[in-house]
């Protein structure tokens, strides 16, 4: 049986049809360019804005951090890395790269900060719209939760709410608070909050969750006080 011709044939004289996905190289050339420039802009933006602070001096404590003349040798480098208390904090990269660089200008500082301003403006990639959109949009979104992912929401509460919450629950005592030694008392408040019925023979009813905390005095046999809406 003959098969049937195709719906599009190819026509004498017209370029043959690219694959799905397929990219000629022009159009590559065309999407780096036109991907790179954004990022090139910020970088030499960067460079021309901070580019005055190579004429600036040490300030704060940056000299703590330039390699110390017992650390100059090739002896000190090995310290950097295996010897506690060499430096002032065992950052052994942080300061291999300024061991690295003192061999190259001393104590000049124009050095250091130009290979800093080098190191900001090298990021500029990611500042860019598309460094934006490749950060966040390919692949999907994770939410990492810790422990304290509701500090600040339950720091708000616990400040916020009354000693008594008669007007809204009828209850005689509102969430308990840690005590006032613990300074993870904010952290812990999901944990160590209780609501207390007004009915004497309820025991406290510990839950993780304030809202439910609340409706249990909508159960018979406490004050009987809805939660407004």
């Amino acid at each position: 049986m003959p098969r049937p011709p195709p719906s599009h044939p190819h026509r004498a004289g017209q370029p043959a049809a690219q694959p799905p996905g397929s990219t000629t190289p022009s159009s590559r050339t065309a999407g780096l360019v036109a991907g790179w420039w954004p990022g090139l802009v910020v970088f030499v933006a960067t460079l021309l804005a901070y580019l005055p602070a190579v004429n600036a001096s040490f300030i704060w404590n940056d000299s703590d951090y330039v390699t110390a003349p017992a650390l100059r040798s090739l002896d000190g480098l090995w310290r950097i890395w295996f010897e506690v208390g060499a430096t002032e904090q065992y950052y052994p990269f942080l300061h291999s790269a300024f061991w690295m660089q003192h061999r190259l200008w001393g104590d000049a500082p124009a050095g250091y900060y130009l290979v800093n301003i080098v190191l900001h403006a090298g990021a500029a990639r990611p500042t860019t719209i598309a460094g934006y959109h490749y950060q966040y949009f390919t692949n999907p979104p994770i939410k990492r939760l810790k422990s304290y992912d509701n500090f600040f929401p339950m720091i708000s509460a616990k400040y916020y709410l009354s000693r008594s919450l008669e007007f809204q629950t009828g209850s005689n005592q509102a969430i308990s608070r840690p005590p006032v030694d613990s300074l993870t008392g904010a952290w812990l408040i999901n944990e160590d909050a209780q609501l207390r019925g007004c009915a004497a023979q309820r025991p406290p009813a510990p839950s993780r969750d304030v809202q439910r905390r609340l409706q249990l005095q909508t159960l018979p046999g406490s004050c009987g006080h809805r939660l407004a809406g």
